[in-house]
């Protein structure tokens, strides 16, 4: 179980009034859905058997879903939220119904906070510390499932094959570019961000 998800565990039921006990069992549960992008573009699935020696669908960004927003992790930026499938990333290849939880927002927010330090804007690395790592945190958090193994474990994939340094460069430079795209976030966004 996640250490974090069993410190807010015990919390549940002092986060209602006292007698209100069947409030807190009847707390409504709220989908979660991951979203998968491709930031190559579908560049990978082009170029990548002839680079790698091996096919790769999908150089995969991920995004989690919940409460209305869709929260995600990129280099410089940190932990964003916004308005799903509109972020700088496109639309998404693919929707994952990860299921539902009961943890509320109040809660989550606290989750978002622990998990600034993890997922500094500085301490992004495509291969240890990515947006689908932090994805993996919030999902097993949230519902205490896995995000898919091919997604998560795509960077080890390709690092093993004798030419996956370079095509990690070219996975590098992808990323950069797309985060060159992503606008600084006014102190309105951060604050609903926050809120979200």
């Amino acid at each position: 179980r996640h250490e974090a998800r069993g410190r807010y565990e015990a919390r549940w039921p002092t986060t209602y009034e006292t007698g209100a006990m069947a409030t807190w069992m009847d707390v409504e549960k709220q989908a979660v859905r991951l979203h998968v992008y491709d930031l190559s573009m579908g560049l990978a699935a082009q170029v990548s058997e002839s680079v790698l020696g091996k096919k790769v669908e999908a150089v995969y960004h991920t995004g989690v879903v919940v409460f209305g927003r869709e929260f995600y992790y990129g280099a410089g930026s940190g932990i964003q939220a916004g308005a799903p499938a509109s972020t700088t990333y496109g639309n998404p290849i693919q929707v994952i119904d990860m299921g539902h939880t009961e943890i509320d927002r109040t809660i989550l927010e606290e989750l978002l906070q622990d998990l600034q330090e993890q997922f500094h804007g500085n301490k992004y690395h495509l291969l240890y510390n990515n947006c689908n790592h932090f994805s993996q945190e919030l999902i097993n958090f949230l519902v205490g499932k896995d995000i898919p193994k091919h997604i998560l474990n795509l960077p080890q994939e390709i690092m093993s094959t004798p030419t996956g340094s370079f095509f990690a460069n070219m996975i590098s430079n992808i990323v950069h570019n797309q985060q060159q795209g992503t606008e600084n976030p006014t102190a309105k966004d951060k604050e609903e961000e926050t809120q979200a």
